[in-house]
This record gives structure tokens, sequence and C-alpha cells, in this order.
């Protein structure tokens, strides 16, 4: 009985711990891209012409709650700028 209430707990501590492992991943693949600084803007203006030209129905202040979301994704699969600075990549 115990057992059916403690899966769901298990199971988003394994997501969680996926999740944590894949933006790792990225975070170490983004500090090996030896033209990070270009690539993060060619995904910030990618992220906001998609979000602008995706649905032309949606109110613009929709759209920004869009685009905040999706940049703090890919940021979140980023080195921040104090692990760049001390990896003299800033």
């Amino acid at each position: 009985m115990s057992n059916t209430t403690t899966t769901p707990r298990v199971i988003r501590e394994i997501r969680t711990a996926a999740a944590k492992a894949h933006i790792q991943q990225a975070k170490d693949k983004a500090m090996e891209d030896p033209n990070l600084h270009q690539t993060i803007k060619d995904m910030i203006v990618t992220t906001v012409a998609n979000n602008c030209e995706w649905d032309t129905h949606q109110h613009y202040r929709e759209i920004l709650d869009d685009i905040i979301y999706d940049l703090q994704q890919y940021a979140d699969t980023l080195p921040t700028a104090d692990e760049l600075f001390a990896q003299n990549k800033l």
C-alpha cells in the first residue's frame, strides 16, 4: 500500500535527476563551443523571431511571457557568467 503512495515521488525524483544530468551535459557542451558568444546571440534572435511569428492572434504581452520563458529555459542549459569567467571564456 505504501509503495503506491511513494511511487509518484520516486518518479519525480528520477525525472529531476535525469533533467539535472541533461542540463549539466548541455552546460558542458556549451562550455566547449568556441563560438558560444555568437551561438547565444543567434539563439536569442531566433527565439524572439520565432515567438513573434508563431501566433499572430496572440497579444504581444503573452508573446513576451513566452519569449522570457523560452530564453530562461535556454539560459538554464548554459554555463553562468561566473563559470565562463572561471574558465577564461568570458
